[in-house]
């Protein structure tokens, strides 16, 4: 993709700064390693440049159809309760509504009021959907008119790349403990090579890749190595199971402790924060170039 960039905005101060491949294609959606485009725009924290913003973070931006709604009331207000969680795995959020500050301004007031909660991340105003347009935020239901944003949660890496998107109808809040795990799978998953099974839970096992033989298992992983032939249906003389010499192992990692869990997601960020500090000034930050 390009780097080369350009501009545009609104009277009311949003701007977003988009990759010049992308100016002929209006309907384009984020998806999976797409770089996500920088932005500026006035939120409840005030002005937000979101590559300076992001400062070599993970980030987590929220979208949302309307201010005051029941729905995204629920979300926000949930966010600021566990806003703690999200910050121990190095992660910040952002919020997105196409209101106006004033009324996100009056809606943060309230919630913070009615349920006693905090809200310490910033919301941004998108009032003439500058951002929700140019970033594919859009929601194209049956009834939203093309003229709502979309229920959307993206996770943002250090380099700014889009790394995982969740999509939820209109009438539908998202949930913040699946939103954990599904962060927690992906940190761990890159940080041990493993894969993450359908319900996985934080201190579960994960299982091999289909690339990993049994002996590297061994290796990385100790004694517990797994059977990958067996696991991903390989051709394999099958073990004598009347040996317990030969019994086929479980097919799964080690246990990971929670302890251990969050000792590697830490480890994570700091070496992705490394990384993507270690890129700034070439090609490849895409963020420190776009700010030129």
């Amino acid at each position: 993709m390009s780097i080369s960039i350009f501009k545009f905005g609104s009277r009311h101060g949003s701007t977003i700064r988009l990759a010049v491949d992308r100016k002929a294609d209006a309907g384009w959606q984020p998806q999976i390693n797409d770089v996500f485009p920088d932005f500026s725009a006035h939120s409840t924290k005030g002005r937000i440049d979101f590559s300076e913003w992001a400062d070599g973070n993970w980030v987590l931006l929220i979208s949302h159809p309307a201010a005051f709604t029941p729905v995204c009331t629920t979300e926000i207000r949930a966010l600021a309760e566990r806003h703690e969680e999200f910050a121990e795995r190095q992660i910040k959020i952002i919020a997105l509504t196409g209101d106006s500050l004033e009324r996100l301004n009056d809606w943060s007031d309230e919630i913070e009021h009615d349920s006693g909660v905090t809200i310490p991340f910033p919301h941004i105003s998108d009032e003439n959907q500058v951002i929700t347009k140019g970033c594919g935020l859009m929601s194209q239901e049956i009834g939203a008119r093309g003229r709502l944003c979309a229920r959307r949660s993206l996770l943002i890496d250090p380099r700014g790349i889009v790394r995982m998107i969740m999509d939820y109808p209109l009438a539908v809040g998202r949930s913040v403990d699946e939103t954990l795990r599904s962060i927690d799978a992906l940190m761990l998953s890159e940080r041990v090579g493993g894969l993450a099974p359908s319900d996985w839970k934080p201190g579960e096992p994960l299982l091999p890749r289909r690339t990993t033989s049994p002996h590297a298992m061994k290796l990385r992983y100790g004694k517990q190595e797994t059977d990958a032939c067996s696991l991903f249906g390989e051709t394999k003389a099958r073990p004598d199971e009347s040996d317990p010499a030969q019994a086929p192992r479980s097919g799964r990692l080690p246990e990971i402790s929670n302890i251990e869990l969050r000792r590697l997601v830490n480890e994570h960020n700091l070496q992705m924060r490394a990384d993507a500090g270690a890129d700034a000034g070439r090609s490849s930050d895409v963020f420190a170039t776009l700010r030129h």
